[in-house]
């Protein structure tokens, strides 16, 4: 009795969120789409060079001293939901009274949700 094999392809999951370094280097368009993109509060994504690029970001926060803190991801079939904290500044601290626009970097084949948790 023969048996007959059937190639079935068994599709490979989609890579979900992953951070990407400070130090990592990135083309000049990717670098004007951040300095756009960090200025509105959300999710924002941009395809460059085939690589899907996600910004989680803040907005405009009154000086140096705010940051975004990945806490936790978590991943869904289809999705990855980024939960995000804002880290506020050390009020023992002086910061410069410029404008800052807190954000993490990262790239995802997935859809990406941010949720900004409370502390």
């Amino acid at each position: 009795m023969k048996h007959s094999q059937q190639n079935e392809e068994v599709p490979t999951p989609k890579k979900g969120f992953q951070l990407i370094s400070e130090q990592e280097p990135l083309s000049g368009d990717v670098q004007a789409w951040i300095e756009s993109a960090k200025m509105t509060e959300g999710v924002h994504t941009l395809v460059s060079g085939g690589v899907r690029y996600v910004l989680l970001s803040l907005g405009e926060r009154p000086n140096a001293g705010y940051r975004i803190e990945v806490v936790e991801i978590e991943e869904a079939p289809n999705y990855s939901t980024v939960f995000v904290r804002e880290k506020k500044p050390d009020p023992n601290m002086f910061y410069p009274q410029v404008i800052s626009y807190p954000y993490v970097l990262g790239t995802s084949e997935k859809e990406v949700r941010m949720e900004i948790l409370e502390k």
